[in-house]
């Protein structure tokens, strides 16, 4: 992934992200101590979300249809005013938190773009 992309994802992620995820991704921020249901642990890739077999990667759809959608009765809100750049940088650089995305594919279909 090109540098500036994931220079912005890491923009996005401390503007809108990083209170609940943490800066390390593992959904122990402080803002998540407040919430019913811990954060998603992206260092895990483990997603409930995904067009593929359950423990399967999610696609980049399936990341971009959470942050605009939200996921109601958890803390995640809906991001759906976030520009369409910013969208696709976050996605990118949540990606970097676990290995997994550069050894799987998700399998709903769609290769993660490099």
């Amino acid at each position: 992934m090109a540098p500036e992309v994931l220079q912005r994802g890491a923009r996005v992620y401390g503007l809108y992200c990083v209170s609940c995820h943490g800066a390390d991704g593992s959904g122990r921020a402080n803002a998540s101590r407040s919430l019913d249901r811990p954060p998603r642990d992206f260092r895990e890739a483990a997603f409930e979300h995904v067009s593929g077999p359950q423990g399967s990667l999610p696609t980049d759809a399936d990341l971009d249809l959470v942050i605009r959608r939200g996921i109601p009765g958890t803390g995640m809100p809906p991001w759906d005013g976030m520009p369409d750049e910013d969208r696709h940088a976050v996605i990118q650089f949540l990606k970097t938190f676990s290995a997994r995305w550069s050894s799987e594919v998700p399998a709903g279909g769609e290769a993660s773009p490099t």
